[in-house]
């Protein structure tokens, strides 16, 4: 059974870049999982949809970088407010 797994490059819950964290990634993939990138589109750095591009091919290039291997997809951290709202705050939200 293979399985889609998806790491946040830019969320404080975890480093990506730590040994024991990239190990745990590259055997991941090497098993034939896929992995992806999980993506917070709350970010306010990210207020449109070409910004929203921008970052996504930024972290897609980091993680290449990082791994050896492209993220096969993506997934929204925050769904609801990836590109529903013009733009989300932390105080408004969606």
């Amino acid at each position: 059974m293979r399985a889609h797994y998806f790491v946040a490059l830019r969320l404080p819950f975890y480093n990506v870049l730590e040994r024991d964290i990239a190990r745990r990634i590259a055997a991941i993939a090497e098993a034939g999982h896929a992995v992806g990138l999980h993506f917070d589109a709350s970010d306010p750095d990210v207020p449109d949809a070409a910004a929203l591009e921008r970052r996504l091919a930024e972290d897609a290039a980091l993680f290449r970088t990082a791994f050896g291997f492209a993220p096969r997809s993506f997934s929204f951290h925050i769904p609801a407010r990836a590109g529903t709202c013009s733009p989300p705050t932390p105080t408004r939200g969606c």
